[in-house]
């Protein structure tokens, strides 16, 4: 609980709910930030395994933070103890699920832009079902694990 603010805002509910969009508010502003020097950084590179990066990537972290300021959010709320296990519980399952999409994702990305450079080099005499075959063994590697 944060000590001074239950002097503004009294009501636990409407006080958890400022707290999570805050705070996401912030972690996502963070991000954007993040990202938008990486973008700035790697403007000048030739592959756009960056951009994909990128792209891929960023839903699953906000996310992510999404469910960790629920979690700081709850913090602030007087829930009985059987709800506020079964609730924390939930928001970890659901961290751990998207932590999973995110580390397919990247696995993901590795993959495709390493098979790509290895069909460039070999001058295309490489099959594409094989890659297919890969990106179907890792999601089905994903749903096992989650």
């Amino acid at each position: 609980m944060i000590p001074q603010l239950d002097v503004y805002i009294p009501n636990d509910y409407i006080r958890a709910l400022v707290i999570g969009f805050v705070l996401l508010f912030v972690l996502r502003v963070g991000v954007s930030l993040f990202w938008r020097a990486t973008i700035a950084l790697t403007k000048k590179t030739k592959s756009d395994f960056d951009d994909v990066l990128i792209q891929r990537t960023s839903k699953p972290i906000t996310i992510i933070l999404f469910f960790f300021s629920m979690v700081i959010a709850f913090n602030e709320l007087r829930l009985r103890p059987s709800f506020d296990i079964w609730a924390t519980r939930a928001i970890w399952t659901g961290i751990v699920i998207t932590s999973g999409y995110l580390i397919y994702a990247l696995l993901d990305i590795l993959i495709l832009s390493g098979w790509q450079r290895f069909r460039l080099k070999s001058q295309g005499r490489v099959d594409n079902s094989f890659i297919s075959l890969i990106q179907g063994i890792l999601q089905v590697v994903l749903i096992v694990l989650i």
